[in-house]
């Protein structure tokens, strides 16, 4: 499965990969603020990219910390992800 978030300002590739580093830094829970400083992008692409990562399963908003988890889900799609890179 891939995430297609849409956005004028980048390219597939690099929403692609943009969400492969958002549910890896995700994995034992961040912050969208630890999120956007290890992350290039703006506030306007980072929050679409979280909504569609939670939309699609991918990562869950935890309140009380105000965190963002990857899910199973998630882990699966990076699993994936570096399989495709390796071959």
């Amino acid at each position: 499965m891939i995430v297609i978030i849409q956005d004028n300002n980048m390219s597939f590739e690099s929403r692609e990969d943009t969400s492969a580093q958002l549910l890896e830094l995700s994995k034992s829970g961040t912050t969208k603020a630890k999120m956007k400083s290890s992350l290039s992008i703006s506030n306007t692409q980072l929050r679409k990219i979280l909504a569609e990562l939670v939309d699609k399963g991918f990562l869950k908003f935890i309140e009380p910390q105000q965190q963002y988890i990857t899910t199973h889900k998630g882990l699966k799609f990076l699993n994936r992800e570096y399989k495709k890179q390796s071959l």
